[in-house]
């Protein structure tokens, strides 16, 4: 697989270093703080959100979910959604770009 890398310093941008970014829209480097973006694959990215925002909305609604259990498996996704987001990107050898 594809390392995803600093197009300013070259400092490879880890999987805990992407999870600590709010979206995969908003990267920083550890090492020269800048912002990144994305070259190309936004869209895919909305789609895998999107994809497992509703399976979580129908989950939800299907098994009437308490609120503690909605909310465990909303924890659940987003953390799935970290990992998707980072193997997809990788695999696919997307280019980071800064960001103004």
């Amino acid at each position: 697989m594809n390392e995803l890398t600093c197009p300013v310093c070259q400092n490879r941008i880890s999987f805990l270093n992407f999870a600590k970014a709010p979206t995969p829209f908003h990267l920083k480097c550890k090492q020269c703080k800048s912002k990144l973006r994305l070259k190309k694959y936004r869209g895919l990215l909305l789609g895998v959100g999107l994809t497992i925002g509703l399976s979580i909305g129908i989950l939800a609604k299907l098994y009437l979910l308490s609120f503690r259990s909605l909310l465990g498996v909303v924890c659940l996704g987003a953390i799935a959604f970290e990992i998707i987001a980072y193997v997809v990107l990788r695999l696919l050898k997307v280019d980071l770009e800064q960001r103004n």
